[in-house]
């Protein structure tokens, strides 16, 4: 009994042996860890460019650039060229160039919402041009893309100058058939990587932009202004700058005569940064609803233009009134979802803005003060 034990002891140790020799995973060192995918259209398929972190560097970012006749073939090959395995759960960024976005979305997309690897909030851009040349760009001799798109985009977002979005939502709209996919455009412009606006698509191709101002327009519509600055004329026609603190929208959907009507209110809240008067001289309640009805009014013209763009001329609910119907006229919205693409530039939209400026915090006007 007792040798009978002890060579079963025996026989366990040695599988124990084999089974640590026989290693199941990769070591780090083996991994090429990803922080930001681009890709483009080709004529044999797609080209994907990939910012990868060194390993034995500290944030210090390498430039990868591989093909195949799909997104997923050509970073297969990536894995060939490079003799490691590719990590994609630490990518937080993919770009689609122009050409792709305007070929199709779904194409470049599917790797994403299929691989078990990926994350479903990584943030989507558009390159004006294409997304290798984004992954190019370099200052002060590092790759800048995956460095200050991490730092800024939300910052670049609260100043309203793009309307940030994840793989998440891009997916969710794609499903739902709303024909309310949009993308926040980038592009290289002296010599740096500036935002350019917002991309409309029709289903998943790209038709048309906004431009910046029509990018705040549609950013305080969605309620995604938390910053950022706007110059209005105050007293006596001098300019006045005032600095958005929040916007938030709500849409009233009703049918009358037999179409939608639509109310978009937007309340929205602003400071005073800076005035073209005498410090001496107050500003009083008068001038205050001056500016605020002046700033109103602005805004207001940039959702109105953002709006008669996308929905009237593109017909791109990136506004979301198919779900303001869906929420309020369920009814109707059941009778229409199929047609509602078509449909919508019929409909007749409100827009109203109010804001309020803030006085808690500083005075109204400074006072005099001395040093002694």
């Amino acid at each position: 009994m007792t040798v009978l034990r002890i060579v079963g002891i025996t026989i366990v140790a040695v599988i124990v042996l084999l089974a640590a020799g026989a290693r199941n995973y990769t070591e780090l060192h083996e991994r090429l860890i990803i922080r930001g995918i681009g890709i483009d259209r080709t004529e044999q398929g797609y080209k994907v460019s990939l910012h990868a972190l060194k390993t034995t560097e500290e944030n210090t970012t390498e430039l990868f650039t591989t093909e195949g006749e799909s997104v997923y073939d050509a970073l297969e090959n990536l894995g060939l060229m490079t003799d490691k395995v590719p990590l994609y759960s630490h990518s937080f960024l993919v770009v689609v160039g122009r050409e792709a976005a305007e070929h199709s979305l779904n194409d470049v997309l599917d790797f994403f919402i299929r691989y078990q690897e990926t994350r479903p909030t990584e943030s989507l851009f558009l390159a004006n041009d294409t997304a290798g040349e984004l992954f190019a760009h370099q200052k002060d001799g590092q790759y800048d893309l995956t460095r200050d798109i991490s730092d800024t985009a939300a910052g670049r977002q609260n100043h309203s100058q793009l309307v940030q979005t994840e793989l998440l939502d891009v997916v969710n709209a794609m499903f739902q058939n709303s024909n309310a996919v949009h993308l926040p455009v980038l592009n290289v412009s002296d010599g740096s990587i500036m935002e350019y606006g917002t991309g409309l698509f029709e289903n998943d191709t790209l038709i048309d932009f906004l431009d910046l101002n029509q990018t705040r327009g549609l950013s305080a519509a969605l309620g995604k202004i938390q910053g950022g600055t706007e110059v209005v004329k105050g007293p006596d026609e001098l300019p006045v700058t005032l600095q958005y603190s929040k916007c938030s929208p709500h849409i009233k959907a009703e049918i009358q005569d037999g179409k939608p009507r639509f109310t978009l209110t937007v309340d929205c809240k602003a400071n005073l940064s800076q005035t073209s008067t005498s410090v001496t001289q107050p500003l009083d309640k008068e001038a205050f609803e001056q500016l605020e009805q002046a700033l109103s009014e602005k805004l207001r013209g940039q959702i109105e233009h953002a709006l008669r763009w996308a929905v009237i001329e593109n017909h791109c609910d990136v506004f979301g009134f198919s779900g303001a119907l869906l929420r309020q006229q369920t009814d109707y919205w059941r009778a229409h979802q199929d047609t509602w693409i078509n449909e919508m530039a019929e409909a007749d939209y409100l827009i109203a803005v109010n804001t309020t400026i803030a006085l808690e915090g500083k005075e109204t006007s400074p006072k005099p003060f001395s040093v002694w």
